[in-house]
């Protein structure tokens, strides 16, 4: 399990062996600060093997363009190896036409669901400085 910081966001990868997939999930406002970080270790935990993608989606509240876009790059060269997409959680509009557009564009087909079995619960992280933080 790895999990990437910025001001605003966290993304946090794991991979789950019992049921062949790995999980990202993105928190916040999802932006290149994290998300080369989050593909290296992507694909780390996939190294020559197979599994199945879920984007953990429940929490994100947006992306720029260019985390897609980098994301649809790492996955147009791994071809049958990502096994099948899976999205969890409705997140906003803009998130979702996001999802399908790169789905359009690699031409695999993705599920969305509103909950799966055997995720991590979706943690809000609180990106106030300790200090001004209240309990």
């Amino acid at each position: 399990m790895a999990l990437f910081e910025a001001t605003n966001e966290s993304v946090e990868v794991y991979g789950d062996p019992q049921r062949e997939r790995i999980v990202v999930a993105p928190q916040g406002h999802w932006t290149m600060a994290t998300a080369p970080l989050a593909i290296e270790e992507f694909l780390r935990l996939l190294g020559e093997g197979s599994a199945h993608f879920v984007g953990d989606i429940r929490v994100l509240e947006g992306y720029e363009s260019p985390v897609r876009r980098t994301w649809q790059q790492a996955f147009s060269s791994l071809g049958k190896r990502v096994r099948t997409y899976t999205f969890v959680g409705r997140s906003t509009p803009l998130v979702r036409m996001g999802v399908a557009a790169m789905s359009l564009y690699l031409g695999i087909p993705f599920k969305s669901v509103d909950k799966l079995d055997g995720l991590k619960p979706a943690r809000r992280r609180d990106v106030a400085p300790e200090s001004e933080r209240t309990l």
